[in-house]
């Protein structure tokens, strides 16, 4: 997302989050710069520590806190219930104030506005190591900024420098917490000391566009904030690389109930994986293929290690990784016609998945189970047996499912007889898994 089309989101959220705050605040939201006839100082506060900032992270537990600025944004306004406009904030209420901040060596406190820029800083990136800067065009959201010719600490809300001002929340503001003013960049050229940032340079921000972009092509829709924290963390702290992160798109419930035709998957993998569209002569190769057998699987393997991926990756700043392609099993459409006709007729049901049909087909196209092993799968299953089906409807079954047509009456009466004189059902299943006619129909599907 570009960078303007990000402030105009976070000054929305802003004005909606902190509508309740006072007719005062909004007023001073409009100030120019300090006044500090009302501004009260805050203390810096620092303490000799053998503890470096990459020990406090191991006293921790933890690694990093991998935010972006949208995400620190909503951090910091989901803590003005806990902190609200006009709660008391001196340098004496509340205490003093030691954060999670090491630099070289030294630990960080404070007291006062100083202290409440501490407290917000580290209940948004937690142990986070700290970089120091004092050049403030640096400043990102989050960042703790001492300023007023370092009397003054405040937290930046929004980065509006390219218009001439910053938005912070602060401590110590009239004795007070204060949210939402306005500090110019006149202000900051003339009282800016340094500014803390505590971001790790992680490309969590391109990690997040490329999560935002897998929704957007492959599911053809807008993510969420928790889908897209949920995968971008899965990146950014090294759980998946971005083969692991496209199986779970291209292979996941979602993309398979909607149901895609050979046609449109292969569109969709061309322009999820190589950011383009695909030619018509592309699109018929790969739908063959398809048609004649071949997983979608095994051709979505072939995508997501290409190079295409890979550079596609590395303008994210992501791994791409590599997924092991499965052994070629040709499933034909025979077997998937079969497969599907245990689920259409013997199951009766209207609706089901493709991984469903293809575990099935695996089975038989590897020559681990027959199809007479396979339908004994649905005819004898709690489902089939629940149904309480007559022995003619068992029988009618049987010939749609294993010879794919309908019984001719002389049939039915020899299978019909075949019951009374004391044949079961598993019986007459294999007499027509393994009838010549059945046999044929094999050879059909290359078996």
């Amino acid at each position: 997302m570009c960078r303007n089309v990000k402030r105009l989101i976070m000054g929305f959220a802003l004005m909606c989050i902190t509508a309740w705050i006072s007719v005062s605040q909004v007023q001073a939201s409009r100030w120019d710069g300090y006044d500090t006839t009302v501004i009260s100082t805050g203390e810096v506060l620092e303490e000799s520590s053998n503890i470096s900032a990459e020990e406090g992270l191991v006293r921790a537990g933890k690694d990093y806190i991998s935010i972006t600025e949208e995400e620190a944004y909503e951090a910091i306004l989901a803590l003005a219930s806990d902190y609200p406009e006009g709660m008391t904030w001196t340098n004496d209420t509340p205490p003093t104030y030691w954060s999670n901040i090491y630099i070289n060596n030294v630990h960080q406190g404070g007291r006062g506005c100083h202290g409440f820029a501490l407290v917000i800083s580290d209940k948004v990136f937690d142990h986070n190591p700290t970089r120091q800067y004092e050049d403030y065009t640096q400043l990102r959201v989050g960042d703790v900024l001492r300023i007023n010719n370092n009397s003054h600490t405040v937290v930046v809300l929004e980065d509006h420098l390219d218009e001439g001002y910053i938005v912070v929340t602060e401590g110590n503001y009239n004795s007070s917490i204060h949210w939402g003013r306005r500090i110019s960049r006149n202000s900051l050229d003339t009282g800016f000391v340094y500014g803390l940032s505590r971001y790790v340079d992680d490309n969590r921000e391109r990690v997040w566009e490329f999560v935002k972009r897998m929704y957007e092509v492959a599911l053809e829709r807008t993510a969420d904030k928790k889908e897209l924290k949920y995968w971008t963390d899965q990146l950014v702290y090294h759980e998946s690389d971005g083969a692991d992160v496209a199986k779970g798109f291209i292979m996941g419930d979602e993309l398979a109930g909607k149901n895609l035709d050979n046609e449109r998957y292969v569109d969709m993998l061309y322009r999820t994986f190589f950011n383009r569209e695909a030619g018509n002569e592309e699109i018929r190769y790969w739908a063959e293929k398809l048609e004649t057998g071949h997983s979608r699987y095994y051709i979505f393997c072939g995508f997501a290690n290409s190079g295409e991926f890979d550079r596609l990756c590395a303008e994210y700043g992501i791994l791409r990784g590599y997924l092991e392609q499965p052994e070629e099993v040709v499933v034909t459409q025979g077997i998937n016609d079969f497969v599907k006709r245990n689920y259409e007729l013997v199951l009766e049901r209207s609706s089901y998945a493709e991984e469903e049909i293809r575990y099935w087909g695996d089975k038989i196209a590897r020559g681990e189970m027959t199809p007479e092993t396979v339908a004994m799968q649905f005819f004898f299953s709690d489902e089939y047996i629940g149904k309480h089906k007559s022995d003619a409807e068992y029988i009618y079954t049987l010939y749609r499912t294993f010879l794919d047509r309908e019984p001719e009456e002389a049939g039915m009466r020899y299978y019909k007889q075949a019951i009374v004189d004391g044949a079961s059902r598993e019986e007459l299943l294999v007499r027509f898994s393994r009838s010549p006619e059945f046999q044929n129909i094999m050879k059909g599907f290359g078996l």
